[in-house]
């Protein structure tokens, strides 16, 4: 079993940063996900599986060409799932990985290439983390087992049933690391797959497979993303490919973007609560079900029903759609002023916006202590970004090439920003630490409730049982009838079963259920468990499924196998949780940047310091080439723990000094191997290595630590924690390997090697012949990759002297697992399979391709980047306001956010000094802030400018005033009061104006209207809810815009905003107001709102005798409508006057 894992989701395979960006990308662009629709395999009732027909098309209705697998996210999950109990032996692990890759391959579907790419060994940068991972990890296990030893002496000494342990040795999750046996048996039995597949799969049998296992040096993404990189600048490559890529790593996102195809999406788990079937639908939906099944395989000429479900759900699949982001992104930065750099340009946009992103962390550098992604980072960095482009005279990056005079001056901004954005961390995090310690008493109180609650309505559940005769005669109709004919008496007898074991004590050991029920009978058993209150869950492997029932309540009849298990988990999960350090830093308190060094740099000064932010500076320009032109350098690594802050980054960019990367040589496996793995994994290691790690004499001993150091670094569980070793001297390291290499057997010096990639064909395949003449050739000839071979593929291949010939018997491997029934058999092989090497390198073209048809747009209008709870202008006018305002005001003035000076006005003003204001007044409003967006407002008037809010435009509707930057009076608006400000501070900014509704077509009215009629009475109580806090009337433009912001959001869409209406506050508010004179209007009750209405319209000069406001046609509401305030009877003319 691997180590208890106490983290929430699956987002947690990840490192904390990579796990946080994907959140706050989909919450910030939620479009680019979309649910994956799947088929599965199905069963006969005699027991045979029908598995998924993947040449046929795809459910999803695109059809992808490629497929590329990062294997290593599929087999981390398949070995040592978090959800389930993990194989019981290795060759087990890779039926399950086999499975896993199955599924993935049908929900894809690629018709011309799969790319199977396994984790070499890695550029040293990556090494530090995997030694961290690894080493924590091993430390987890052994804190499991003194867990576990000590829980078995406690329950021994209470007299308690001890559960037997488990034989053999736990399996070691680190062995997932090139070079170990595990990882070259793993290669031997995918190779076989990959000809079983190819033999007797039609959906396989029209592909290329090229498998780039762990003995080819290089992560398994960055192989991935080299090869789309010189496929693609290879002559008749096709710029309309279709790309899909299955893999667990947010880095995943950034590196198709860095491809700059836009035909891309990428197939994960979904991550969050999903939804668990289990069969518990109502007893009409179960019914419906059943029969609808029975109906399609009667259609189908079948006899069988479908088998019960899998025992546990597998977590569904969505796609990220890469085209999408591209959209979402264009949204976002458009409307910036880009003109010092040409115009906007999306391709460059991109590459820009990945090196933004290291800023928050990656794989190879740590984040920096002012940025925290889950505190708005990445909004800060883009808004910075927008506001800062026009001085930095153009773009930061070129593909991998970063310019160092801009990236200096970037950095020296965000610098300025770094004293208030730590203060406002500190004081948020301050803020939630009190109401979280408030909470808690009323949360376990709570807890207790609800415990309380639970068992009284068990008790009144099994009180009331209800009769059989109810759920058997609820079964009617012809087609029920029919499944029931000849089954009553085995439904009823299962009820009773049911029935007795819900009257059974507390303590009855799990009742099995039969294990030859029909589809139909395992439904109803779902279903008369769930009404009589009893758990159940089903057991098995697929064939040979059981359901199990089981008490309510933990632990009620559990075994003590399972009891045991779940006490030790919950033990490992709370003491994961690490007490709280003391804060001795104190970020955002005066001195904090002398007190981070003292603390995380101990005996740092001067130079030595400079050498820190110089080493990370250096780093981000490694990670941009790394992911445009691949690894710049095997060797180079940030020899740190921590971050700089970007204040000291930016003063080490010296653009007459750029960095040298020296490419150097990969590592080789074992090297690799001793240098991420601890102690306690030396058995994945040849016995005259493991002893350099073993034994406390060895001239390494000191790389290999048993007792390290762990960091919280303001983060709350250990997993989270910065892990404390020293890093490797990579001299000393090959030295102490080299004198003991000799001990190698041949076996061992083969898994010390570098290894080819390998190609993959069926015989029908169009490179078949191809291969197996170069194969037999005398010498073996290599052949070069044509647009000719018509293979869509660029490259050589070179024989393989000892690949199977298509027609001989596959010599599969030896399978020494417990699930026999699906080991692989020997068969005839019908593929044929090669090396591949790919071009001759060329650098990446960050740019779209000529001839390429782009995805149609997807987003509308309406689909504006979203603001994620707790990010941009965030935690309550917090962190990211505070980074607007700086941007904004002390930046430079700002770009005026999304507005734009109108084309033709040419008076004198300060344009600077407007856009200031505008990016302001635009703050305030996303923060509801109408106050001070207020008064931002009046400034702009005093200096004669006018805003139009509907356009997204500014002009000066007055002559410029010498010397002054305002404009001389020409027009004069009347003062009819400001927007609600504490009235409404929870009211939302009003959204554009949807371009459907423009034109004012009878449809659009009608929809209009019903949308009205709909959310009415909702609009009356919140009215009266103003009136019952004393409602004070602020103005009649004040009363258009609030009662505007009153109105659900589902109704504002299909409301003209106050802006844009001719009554609101952008026209002449006199005559508009006037025109109220000539509605039909016609008593109401209410009449002292009658009368407020008449103290609006005075307070714009318009006098009205004897006016009675009524609502518009086609309200309904009676009585009730009579009470209403003035802002509600101002709304309602306003627009029945529009109608």
């Amino acid at each position: 079993m691997p180590p208890s894992c106490p983290r929430p989701c699956r987002c947690a395979r990840m490192p904390p940063c990579r796990a946080a960006f994907f959140k706050w990308l989909v919450s910030k662009y939620p479009k680019v996900l979309s649910n994956c629709v799947e088929e599965r395999a199905t069963w006969t009732d005699a027991g045979e599986r029908h598995p998924v027909d993947t040449s046929a098309p795809n459910p999803n209705g695109i059809e992808f060409d490629n497929l590329f697998l990062d294997m290593n996210g599929i087999i981390h999950p398949a070995s040592h799932p978090e959800d389930r109990p993990p194989p019981e032996t290795e060759d087990d692990m890779y039926l399950a990985i086999f499975d896993y890759l199955e599924r993935v391959f049908a929900a894809a579907r690629p018709r011309k290439l799969l790319f199977m790419a396994i984790d070499g060994v890695a550029p040293r940068a990556k090494m530090n983390q995997q030694r961290s991972r690894r080493f924590r990890a091993a430390q987890e296990a052994q804190e499991k087992e003194e867990e576990e030893e000590r829980l078995r002496a406690e329950w021994a000494a209470e007299g308690r049933d001890v559960p037997p342990k488990k034989e053999g040795r736990s399996f070691d999750s680190n062995v997932i690391t090139p070079g170990t046996p595990f990882m070259d048996r793993l290669a031997e039995y995918l190779r076989a797959f990959i000809h079983k597949k190819l033999t007797t799969d039609p959906g396989w049998r029209g592909i290329k497979v090229i498998l780039s296992d762990g003995s080819v040096p290089g992560e398994g993404e960055h192989k991935i993303m080299e090869f789309i990189r010189q496929q693609r600048l290879q002559p008749g490559y096709d710029p309309n490919t279709r790309h899909a890529l299955h893999g667990l790593d947010a880095d995943l996102i950034m590196l198709s973007l860095a491809t700059h195809e836009p035909h891309f999406a990428i197939l994960r788990e979904f991550v969050g609560q999903a939804q668990k079937g289990g069969g518990k639908a109502g007893l009409r939906e179960t019914i419906e079900t059943e029969l609808n099944r029975q109906a399609g395989a009667e259609a189908d000429g079948g006899a069988a029903i479908e088998a019960e479900r899998q025992s546990t759900e597998q977590t569904p699949f969505q796609w990220l759609h890469v085209n999408i982001l591209r959209e979402y992104l264009r949204k976002e930065f458009e409307q910036a002023d880009f003109s010092v750099a040409g115009g906007f340009d999306l391709e460059r946009l991109i590459d820009d916006f990945i090196f933004l992103c290291f800023f928050v962390g990656n794989d190879f550098l740590p984040h920096l202590p002012s940025l925290e992604i889950r505190n708005g980072a990445i909004d800060t960095l883009i808004d910075l970004y927008r506001t800062l482009f026009g001085s930095l005279g153009g773009w930061i990056c070129d593909g991998g090439n970063v310019d160092l005079e801009r990236a200096k001056l970037f950095c020296t901004e965000l610098g300025k920003l770094e004293d208030e954005l730590l203060a406002r961390h500190r004081v948020s995090e301050e803020r939630f630490k009190d109401r979280k310690r408030k909470r808690k008493s009323d949360v376990d109180a709570r807890v207790l409730e609800t415990k309380h609650r639970q068992m009284l309505q068990r008790l009144g559940e099994t009180a009331t049982l209800p009769r059989a005769s109810q759920h058997l005669n609820a079964m009617r109709g012809e087609g029920a009838a029919r499944v029931l004919g000849t089954d009553d008496a085995a439904l009823l007898q299962l009820f009773d079963d049911i029935r007795a074991f819900a009257e059974a004590p507390d303590c009855a050991p799990p009742k099995k259920m039969p294990a030859n029920l029909n589809g139909y009978q395992r439904a109803m058993v779902h279903q008369y468990c769930e009404e009589l209150g009893v758990k159940e869950e089903t057991r098995g492997n697929e064939g040979a499924r059981a359901i199990w029932l089981l008490k309510q309540g933990e632990g009620a009849n559990e075994s003590a196998a399972t009891k045991f298990k779940r006490e030790l988990d919950t033990l490992m999960k709370t003491k994961a949780e690490l007490p709280e350090q003391q804060d001795t830093i104190m970020l955002g308190l005066p001195g904090w940047k002398d007190r981070y060094y003292d603390a995380k740099f101990p005996g740092v000064h001067g130079e030595e310091k400079r050498a820190i932010a110089a080493a990370y500076a250096e780093g981000m320009q490694w990670v941009m080439k790394y992911y445009y032109d691949g690894c710049p350098s095997w060797q180079w690594f940030y020899p740190y723990h921590y971050a700089p802050f970007a204040a000291d980054i930016a003063t080490t960019f010296d653009p007459d000094k750029p960095p040298v990367f020296e490419l150097g040589k990969p590592f080789l496996p074992f090297q690799q191997l001793m240098g991420v793995l601890p102690p306690r994994s030396s058995h994945a290691l040849p016995k005259c290595l493991a002893q350099l790690m073993t034994d406390p004499s060895s001239e390494i001993a000191d790389f290999y630590p048993l007792e390290f150091g762990l960091d919280l670094n303001g983060k709350k569980f250990a997993w989270q924690a910065v892990v404390l070793l020293p890093f490797i001297d990579e001299e000393r390291l090959t030295a102490a390997i080299d004198d003991r290499i000799g001990g190698l057997s041949d076996d061992e010096m083969r898994r010390n090697s570098h290894g080819p990639v390998l190609i993959f064909v069926s015989q029908s395949h169009v490179l078949a012949v191809p291969i197996t003449t170069a194969l037999e050739a005398h010498p073996p000839s290599e052949i070069t990759l044509s647009p000719e071979h018509k293979a869509h593929l660029s490259g050589v291949l070179k024989p393989k002297s000892d690949a199977p010939r298509p027609g001989s018997t596959y010599p599969v491997p030896d399978f020494r697992g417990y699930e026999i029934e699906r080991k692989l058999t020997p068969f005839d092989t019908e593929a044929v399979g090669a090396i591949f090497v790919l071009p001759v390198w060329q650098r990446h073209s960050p740019k779209l391709l000529e001839g390429l048809n782009p995805p149609p747009p997807f987003l509308t209008d309406m689909d504006a980047p979203q603001m994620p709870k707790g990010h941009t202008y965030v935690h309550a006018k917090g962190l990211n306001g505070a980074a607007q305002r700086m941007v904004h005001a002390a930046l430079g003035g700002g770009t005026g956010g999304m507005y734009a000076r109108l084309p033709g006005d040419t008076a004198a003003v300060d344009v600077n000094a407007v856009n200031s204001l505008l990016s302001q007044r635009d703050a305030a409003r996303q923060q509801r802030d109408f106050t001070r967006a207020d008064a931002v407002r009046a400034q702009l008037r005093a200096m004669g400018v006018e805003v139009d809010d509907a356009r997204k435009t500014w002009h000066c509707a007055q002559a410029a005033n010498a010397g002054t930057g305002t404009c001389a009076a020409q027009n004069t608006y009347p003062t009819i009061g400001s927007y609600p400000s504490q009235q409404f501070a929870r009211a939302p900014p009003p959204p554009p104006m949807p371009s459907m509704l423009n034109g004012g077509g009878a449809q659009q009215r009608q929809q209009m209207q019903q949308m009205q009629q709909m959310h009415y009475q909702q609009q009356l109580r919140q009215m009266q809810y103003q009136q019952q806090m004393h409602f004070q009337v602020p103005g009649a433009q004040g009363m258009v815009h609030s009662s505007y912001n009153l109105q659900p959001m589902q109704q504002q869409q299909f409301c003209q905003p106050p802006q844009q209406s001719q009554f609101g506050c952008g026209g002449s508010g006199a005559a508009a107001f006037a025109a109220l004179q000539g509605a039909a209007v016609t008593g109401v009750a209410n009449q002292q709102a009658a009368n407020l209405l008449r103290q609006q319209l005075a307070a714009t000069g318009v006098q009205v005798a004897g006016l009675s406001p009524r609502p518009p046609a086609g309200f309904v509401g009676g009585a009730a409508n009579a009470n209403r305030s003035a802002a509600e009877l101002l709304r309602q003319q306003l627009m029945g006057n529009r109608r």
